[in-house]
């Protein structure tokens, strides 16, 4: 089983290089200082992501954030927070719950074409949420919560393709934990 996880892995990462590498097309000044000081110095984006963390882990779970970059810098924040935390029930749930962040720094290519390498963390797994002990909290009912044991995770990293159209910034992220997409709004070019 776990070769067949890592030929799956191979395969889609070999997916993702070829398909990085079919936008690359020949800029004379690709590399050079004035196309790092328009896309890296002066453009700063705001965006919201939204993916699964724990995918290759067979255990996906949805997540949902946000994402910053400036002067090249890029750094993003997502999770899925504990559905049933203040319910008032007395049930037991179930929940999945997830976290990431990352950081990296933007590397053009073209003035369209951006790639970003990441490092970071992701975790996911599931809580049991008893609804029957809970406690105030800032004013709030908060239920006793669990962690089962069950989670997956670790040191993320991976990269993410860029394709800048207008004012927008488009990405796809592969990482080793996370997989996700994001829109951007882009300002300062």
């Amino acid at each position: 089983m776990s070769s067949m996880i890592n030929s799956t892995r191979s395969i889609k990462l070999t997916f993702l290089v070829i398909t990085m590498m079919s936008f690359y097309s020949p800029d004379a000044d690709a590399f050079s200082r004035g196309l790092f000081k328009e896309t890296n110095i002066k453009e700063k984006a705001f965006g919201l992501t939204l993916g699964v963390v724990g995918w290759q882990d067979d255990q996906p779970t949805p997540a949902i954030g946000f994402s910053l970059q400036f002067f090249g810098v890029y750094f993003d924040l997502m999770g899925l927070p504990i559905n049933h935390r203040d319910d008032i029930g007395t049930e037991t749930w179930i929940d999945e719950t997830s976290f990431a962040a990352h950081i990296g720094y933007q590397l053009p290519i073209t003035k369209t074409v951006r790639i970003i390498p990441i490092i970071g963390v992701a975790d996911c797994g599931t809580v049991t949420v008893n609804g029957a002990v809970w406690h105030f909290e800032n004013g709030n009912i908060v239920n006793d919560t669990k962690y089962n044991g069950d989670g997956v995770g670790g040191l993320d990293y991976g990269g993410i393709l860029v394709i800048h159209h207008k004012k927008w910034n488009f990405s796809a992220t592969y990482t080793n934990h996370t997989v996700y997409f994001a829109a951007a709004i882009t300002w300062g070019n």
